[in-house]
């Protein structure tokens, strides 16, 4: 084997591991600065990096900041802090290089982060589009609720599709499949470059 033979393996092998590196980049979304009735929402949610529709195990780390007009709450996820989890129903939740999209008009359930836990009527910001995840049926909502003694919620009615967080700041990342193609590319091109100069 020549060194020339052997170069071309490590870049290759480099490549490969850059590409699957890339492919499994964890992703942070901003909240779009959302006002509910009196309240509001905004904080960050951090996923697996996968691209379409989102199970609740993509969903690695949440910072949100819930506020029902009167008192705020900051649910945290299990990266920095985990007082409260993930339920994620249906196919509504989808990620896209940018942007976290949610379908209000998907009837097949939503996205619940809750403190302490699932189903404590607590403290809660909840994407829902059936009425199972806010106890609501019926509704299409955008939700937060804070327990003072007794839970108060401010809720926001949407419909269709919209994006709720996205990449933001200019930090924008490529897609795991833009990326693959780009060193893809660079593998094939460094092919060419070194067959050339192997035959010179």
């Amino acid at each position: 084997m020549t060194t020339l033979d052997l170069a071309k393996k490590l870049v290759f092998t480099s490549a490969a591991a850059l590409a699957l590196t890339i492919a499994a980049h964890a992703q942070t979304y901003t909240l779009d600065p959302t006002v509910i009735g009196g309240g509001s929402v905004s904080g960050t949610i951090t996923t697996d990096g996968t691209l379409g529709v989102l199970g609740a195990g993509d969903i690695l780390d949440w910072n949100i900041v819930i506020n029902n007009g009167t008192s705020s709450f900051d649910l945290i996820g299990p990266g920095i802090g985990n007082n409260s989890s993930v339920y994620l129903q249906g196919n509504s939740v989808d990620a896209t290089a940018t942007n976290l999209l949610f379908n209000f008009s998907g009837g097949d359930g939503g996205l619940l982060i809750q403190n302490p836990h699932i189903g404590s009527d607590e403290n809660w910001f909840a994407l829902d589009n059936s009425g199972s995840i806010s106890g609501m049926p019926g509704t299409e909502n955008l939700t937060v609720g804070i327990y003072n003694g007794g839970s108060s919620t401010q809720e926001l009615h949407e419909e269709g599709v919209h994006s709720f967080a996205d990449i933001g700041g200019g930090n924008n990342v490529p897609d795991s499949g833009s990326t693959v193609l780009l060193v893809g590319a660079a593998i094939v091109g460094l092919a060419a470059f070194s067959r050339r100069r192997a035959t010179a």
